[in-house]
């Protein structure tokens, strides 16, 4: 989620794993445009939109780069499908000046929401971005609301060690035999290590409908066959293949190169290639998953759904794009052969980033051609720290 300008080479597609199927992807289009906020000044990180009945949506995000101390998570409702969304109706902020907050949400099946809160707590007297490099410890903590959002409730929270650096992706996936996962991901960060915790990049589990949640379970497999060193999987999608499959993609950030670019001021040693998604897939519900395989495309924060049984939908920051961490699409008609189906409109700046872009996605199935996209970009004209507003678009895919 690092807010870093890169550059590299153009759009690509590929191909993730199984055999490729030979009709043609299906095509990506945007239907209409919203700012979902500006509002807030630096708006970043949606983390969660999800769908109210037949014409609300609720979308969340934040206000601080990687959850730094003292950012806050906030609500947005629209009455329309996204047409037109309201100023913050729900925010999350702690009084301390040392701790980050920041808020995703999801649907459960019951059509009850979850709302997670996340809850940096940074160990330096530090209280600018820095921070975040210098240290902290996780808390996710969790609410439900039962009436559309209007009020949450305290919902208990998700197992985590007592010290560790985690994060959260905001989604719920039902598998086929009725379990829910919430992707997430956890390390000791500067902490020990904790007995019966797993650490890497895997998913909470839920038996019971999401009222209680297990500890993580991981599902990349981490070093990998054939590398020596960890890559450190970190955010990931999941989605079920209409075969009743798992399917996961994964970001890594390991993989560093000689070169060395400006980053505000900052100089960073960052790749122009590599550090790409990976893949995984299970068979058994999550209770296995395959060896990771490696993709060709450089995500960041990815998310994927499922439309109609032959139209799957990915969306991810592209390291690999210029300007780099431009959002992009991508389709496929299996859930394995993804390719390339667009960029993000990007409506404030002519549809080119302008700078900070691409650091998290969420995405709502509306029905099986239409699903609903929030993302975050950047203009200069609003002359904020990091000039991020958050965008919506309603996608058609067919």
């Amino acid at each position: 989620m690092k807010l870093l300008i890169l550059t590299t080479m153009a759009a690509i597609a590929f191909a993730a794993q199984g055999t490729a199927n030979e009709s043609e992807a299906p095509k990506v289009r945007a239907v209409r445009t919203a700012i979902v906020n500006t509002f807030i000044p630096n708006s970043m990180l949606p983390m969660g939109v999800v769908r109210v009945g037949e014409k609300e949506l609720i979308a969340a995000f934040i206000d601080g780069v990687d959850i730094k101390p003292g950012s806050a998570g906030y609500l947005v409702r629209s009455t329309d499908l996204g047409k037109t969304w309201s100023k913050p109706f729900h925010t999350m902020k702690s009084d301390l000046p040392n701790v980050g907050t920041a808020i995703a949400i999801a649907s459960l099946p019951n059509g009850d929401l979850l709302l997670t809160k996340m809850v940096e707590t940074y160990l330096s007297d530090d209280p600018t971005w820095d921070a975040v490099f210098k240290g902290h410890t996780t808390q996710f903590k969790l609410e439900r609301s039962t009436d559309g959002g209007k009020t949450f409730v305290d919902d208990g929270v998700l197992p985590l060690p007592k010290k560790c650096s985690a994060g959260i992706m905001g989604t719920v996936v039902v598998l086929a035999n009725g379990d829910l996962i919430m992707p997430g991901f956890q390390y000791p960060g500067v902490s020990p290590r904790e007995e019966g915790f797993q650490y890497g990049s895997g998913f909470f589990r839920s038996r019971d409908g999401g009222k209680t949640w297990g500890r993580m379970e991981v599902a990349f497999k981490d070093p990998v066959e054939g590398r020596e060193n960890p890559l450190g999987f970190n955010e990931a999608a999941y989605f079920l293949n209409k075969n009743g499959t798992v399917i996961a993609y994964a970001r890594i950030d390991s993989e560093r190169k000689d070169t060395a670019l400006d980053v505000g001021n900052q100089k960073a040693v960052w790749p122009v290639d590599g550090n790409n998604l990976w893949v995984v897939e299970s068979t058994d519900h999550g209770a296995t998953w395959s060896e990771p395989k490696e993709t060709n495309i450089g995500g960041l924060f990815p998310a994927i759904v499922r439309l109609a049984d032959d139209r799957y939908l990915m969306v991810c920051g592209n390291r690999h794009s210029k300007p780099s961490r431009t959002t992009y699409y991508y389709t496929s008609r299996d859930g394995y052969d993804f390719k390339f189906g667009g960029t993000a409109p990007y409506t404030r700046t002519n549809g080119v980033p302008d700078g900070n872009n691409g650091g998290s996605h969420s995405l709502v199935v509306i029905d099986e051609n239409h699903a609903y996209l929030t993302y975050y970009g950047a203009d200069a004209k609003l002359g904020t720290a990091n000039n991020t507003y958050i965008e919506g678009v309603l996608l058609k895919v067919d």
